[in-house]
């Protein structure tokens, strides 16, 4: 029987793991194992495949999942939103505009190709202005990991950018240059504030002024540790990011696993992570 043809209770597996946050390769083997006795790693690992093919669950890094969330907030008026824009720095002093350009193109797909593996969204970042790249995408517990994911991508290019959170105002578009209202004159307010910076550099603004104040005092912490990662930690902070399998990652940057996570615990990404968590819960509704 083909793989695609073999029922994996998928009902029951929802069922049992709705509360769960995270998911391991060790809760599946255990929930199979009960619905067919016992099962081999192997037809283990073709099980977890096929319930990501089937949009069942999604990688939140590697053996760990969650349920996949059903796409309903980007026709949702009442949900909160991130505008993220960014602004590369100093492109236009580049020698060559032109290939300027097609490189950021390259750099905006694959982010938006990792935005698709990593969160499983269709909402993606589009230029404007020739050096200004923007993305219109629902606010939760992900902001760390999509700030994070991209400017690994857009590494060597430093960047400055500006965060609005809150709720849109107008249809929701594809192309969020095409929207307008306050959260996108929010996160462009806090990039006009940085136009003299000269290293990564970002702001957030959600229109309440307490919460805005105490992000905004943590932002420049966050972003003085973000200078300080090499073109190599970005690397691997990239591929991290990608997740796919490890033995690639280490083929692909050719170097060993234990350097392999040196450059990531280097890079600080973890504490970056956490703080950029704070910097959320601040700002979700109900946030203090």
């Amino acid at each position: 029987m083909a793989l695609d043809e073999v029922d994996l209770h998928i009902e029951a597996l929802k069922d049992k793991f709705c509360h769960y946050e995270t998911i391991t390769t060790d809760d599946f083997y255990e929930f199979y194992k009960e619905v067919f006795g016992e099962i081999k790693r192997k037809t283990l690992h073709w099980y977890v495949y096929e319930l990501k093919e089937r949009g069942v669950i999604r990688n939140l890094s590697r053996g760990i999942y969650t349920l996949r969330e059903e796409e309903k907030v980007l026709s949702d008026h009442s949900a909160n939103y991130l505008v993220i824009t960014m602004d590369i720095i100093n492109s236009t002093r580049s020698e060559d505009y032109n290939l300027f350009n097609r490189q950021l193109i390259e750099k905006t797909e694959a982010i938006n190709r990792s935005i698709k593996l990593r969160f499983d969204s269709e909402r993606k970042y589009h230029i404007s202005q020739g050096d200004e790249i923007q993305i219109l995408f629902p606010l939760n517990r992900h902001l760390g990991d999509l700030l994070m994911l991209s400017l690994s991508h857009l590494s060597p290019y430093e960047v400055r950018y500006g965060i609005g959170a809150g709720r849109i105002e107008g249809e929701l578009k594809e192309n969020s240059w095409e929207m307008n209202g306050p959260l996108f004159w929010n996160a462009r307010d806090q990039i006009n504030k940085l136009k003299k910076s000269r290293q990564y550099d970002g702001l957030i603004m959600t229109g309440h002024s307490q919460k805005d104040r105490i992000c905004n005092k943590l932002m420049p912490l966050i972003n003085k540790a973000i200078v300080r990662i090499t073109a190599k930690q970005w690397e691997a902070i990239r591929e991290d990011f990608t997740k796919v399998e490890l033995s690639h990652t280490l083929e692909k940057l050719n170097i060993s696993q234990a350097s392999y996570y040196e450059r990531l615990k280097a890079s600080n990404l973890d504490e970056i992570l956490m703080a950029l968590m704070a910097v959320y819960e601040i700002v979700e509704p109900g946030g203090e």
